[in-house]
């Protein structure tokens, strides 16, 4: 069976849930998150007993990091389950703007002052 990881796991919901749709598809699921973020209680009603506090990730088939602390974990770490576009992407609006415009997605306009921002929702844009 393949294992995957949720790096981050302390900001989701319905932990239980995820584990057995994962589970379905072929996954053991690992829930993870920082050292830092034990104790932080962030939402009311969850399982949060089921995650490991660590600084490291075991070895595993595919993670998904879900904050900034993993998302940079996983570029430092060279994860290749992960594509160097969505890692950049993650990191920098105008670099996910500028890749969806380049493939063709709608996109949100980025504009060079405050000025030229107003200028275009006086337009309606």
């Amino acid at each position: 069976m393949k294992k995957l990881i949720l790096a981050g796991a302390c900001s989701v919901y319905g932990l239980s849930e995820l584990k057995s749709a994962f589970l379905e598809k072929g996954y053991e699921t690992l829930f993870v998150d920082a050292p830092f973020m034990a104790g932080i209680k962030i939402h009311e009603y969850e399982e949060t007993e089921n995650i490991l506090y660590t600084q490291e990730l075991p070895a595993c088939d595919v993670v998904i990091p879900l904050s900034e602390f993993w998302i940079s974990y996983c570029i430092k770490n060279n994860y290749g389950n992960i594509s160097q576009n969505a890692l950049k992407a993650s990191r920098s609006k105008s670099f996910l703007y500028s890749f969806m415009k380049e493939n063709h997605f709608d996109y949100p306009e980025i504009y060079e002052s405050k000025e030229e921002a107003k200028k275009a929702l006086e337009m309606g844009k």
